[in-house]
């Protein structure tokens, strides 16, 4: 893919920093951030705020870029960074040279990335609107400078190291050699599980037709279950109707980013663990599908 970089003009200091020393850093994780100009003020006070932390290698052109080709820098810094922020903001969707950042990170690369919004009221549209969908991203000025920039290294940190989790228990697994095949005889009589009182709510397999609001505690027990909400996050919530729940829904509507934010502590309170986007995201879109009484029945599945 051939980039082209005409919007963006960068003075280059004597004293850059060479981009090849701090790609063969290991022990620090690698960030990139594309950004439209006209924000470069925010840019430089979320370098200063990310760079803070250790764990970080923050790449940003104004501070990395050292030649004439800066083009040929920032396609490096995205194939060799394990995460790209993208700054977005109006004049950041106006842009055609972030344009080609973004299609070349997510469409050429395949890279993670995390969206940021720099204003509470924008909203991505149109082309970065198709691209940027998913259910990680940060959003400033909602609450303090400080605590949104933590949420944003607590995003680039934990999930990264929830990938490689996930990576190293696939590759965990494929490893195993496969269990002896046992030959014997199966006593069906011994064998078959015995119905109790959790199996008795598990195995409905016919959804219960009947309006939302009318639903009682075990039909929204039922409910969590066949959506496959993750069931420690289920335990946190105590709606006695459906009524509740669809009230919930409203709650979530504007932004639900918020409320994550609110359940995941509570989450890692009672469990002292972390709630992970993706097992919310499950929740939320449950909750969305759901549909009031007054457009006839909804189907508990």
């Amino acid at each position: 893919m051939i980039l082209a970089r005409a919007a963006r003009t960068v003075t280059v200091p004597s004293e850059s920093k060479p981009l090849e020393k701090d790609i063969n850093m290991p022990d620090r994780m690698r960030v990139m951030i594309s950004y439209a100009h006209a924000d470069s003020e925010f840019c430089h006070r979320l370098v200063d705020a990310l760079q803070k932390d250790t764990r970080l290698q923050i790449w940003v052109d104004f501070e990395y870029c050292h030649t004439e080709d800066l083009w040929e820098e920032i396609a490096l810094a995205i194939e060799e960074s394990k995460v790209i922020i993208f700054l977005m903001s109006k004049d950041y969707q106006d842009s055609k040279s972030c344009r080609q950042e973004v299609m070349y990170t997510k469409d050429s690369q395949k890279k993670r990335f995390i969206p940021v919004y720099i204003k509470k009221e924008f909203v991505a549209t149109g082309w970065l609107g198709v691209r940027i969908v998913g259910p990680q991203y940060i959003r400033f000025e909602k609450r303090s400078f400080d605590d949104t920039a933590k949420e944003l290294i607590k995003l680039i940190i934990e999930d990264e190291t929830q990938q490689e989790s996930d990576k190293n228990k696939q590759t965990d697994q494929s490893a195993k050699p496969s269990p002896p095949i046992d030959n014997k005889p199966v006593d069906n009589t011994d064998n078959q599980i015995k119905p109790t009182e959790n199996n008795d709510v598990n195995s409905v397999q016919t959804p219960l037709k009947k309006p939302i609001e009318q639903w009682k505690r075990k039909d929204i027990t039922q409910w969590f279950y066949d959506n496959r909400i993750h069931k420690e996050l289920a335990d946190l919530y105590d709606f006695q109707c459906g009524t509740d729940l669809l009230l919930y829904g409203q709650c979530l509507r504007p932004d639900w980013q918020t409320e994550y934010q609110a359940i995941s502590e509570r989450y890692e309170q009672k469990y002292k663990k972390k709630l992970y986007r993706d097992q919310f995201v499950i929740l939320v879109g449950a909750i969305h599908r759901l549909q009031p009484s007054n457009s006839k029945l909804c189907n508990i599945s």
